[in-house]
């Protein structure tokens, strides 16, 4: 305790532009998180828009010394392009995925296969989900995979919901590109080549993880096939 209040003594007074950095930054969070008081008037101003809005304004406002509070050449070398680079490409391709329709093509491949309900169904499922996770965000990808997974189910004569939850947790295991929520927070600092290259050994070990625990639990837990 006292080495921390030893080191938060140092700091001192905020200065003008500490505070400004501040309040920016929870006018923004605010913002963001109040959205629906003020959606019917700005309905295009989503919470992105609202960041990048606070953001572009610490290139405009001036701290105590008359400098800007963040200059382009600062910015430039705080950002990692290859990182950015491979997170707009990963959403150009989950965007190219699903609205020319290649999900649901690969979705009736799916139905060609000999399954029978058993391990190769659960393993099949969650490898579609977790692949449509990896190129889009866990909503897209669950609003996509969801109701494919309970149509093949039932076109095969079993009961969804099992399929369908593990499904589910398949959506959140998604690690080789940084477009989904989990991804986001762990790729921060690292090298895009050491986040495709870990990312996919996670990712198969996360299938077939899911797909076992979802057979474990379709077999010996009663209430995991009823909602």
């Amino acid at each position: 305790k006292e080495y921390f209040r030893a080191a938060y003594a140092k700091l001192g007074p905020m200065s003008r532009g500490e505070k400004l950095g501040l309040w920016l930054f929870i006018l923004a969070t605010g913002l963001a998180f109040v959205r629906p008081l003020y959606v019917q008037y700005l309905p295009l101003m989503k919470p992105a828009y609202v960041f990048f809005t606070f953001g572009m304004l610490t290139f405009m406002l001036r701290n105590e010394t008359g400098q800007l509070l963040l200059t382009w050449r600062e910015a430039e070398k705080g950002i990692m392009w290859g990182m950015i680079f491979l997170f707009s490409g990963g959403l150009a391709l989950g965007q190219l995925i699903t609205k020319t329709g290649a999900a649901t093509q690969i979705a009736r491949v799916i139905t060609l296969l000999p399954l029978s309900g058993g391990w190769e169904t659960m393993f099949s499922l969650t490898l579609f989900a977790t692949f449509l996770t990896e190129i889009s965000s866990n909503t897209a990808a669950a609003s996509i995979s969801i109701p494919v997974v309970q149509s093949i189910s039932q076109q095969l004569g079993l009961n969804p919901i099992p399929y369908i939850l593990t499904s589910i947790v398949a959506v959140n295991c998604a690690f080789i590109l940084p477009v989904s929520t989990r991804a986001v927070g762990v790729t921060y600092g690292l090298n895009p080549d050491d986040l495709l290259k870990n990312g996919l050994k996670l990712s198969i070990i996360c299938m077939l993880l899911v797909s076992a625990l979802g057979c474990i639990c379709m077999h010996c837990w009663s209430l995991f096939n009823h909602l």
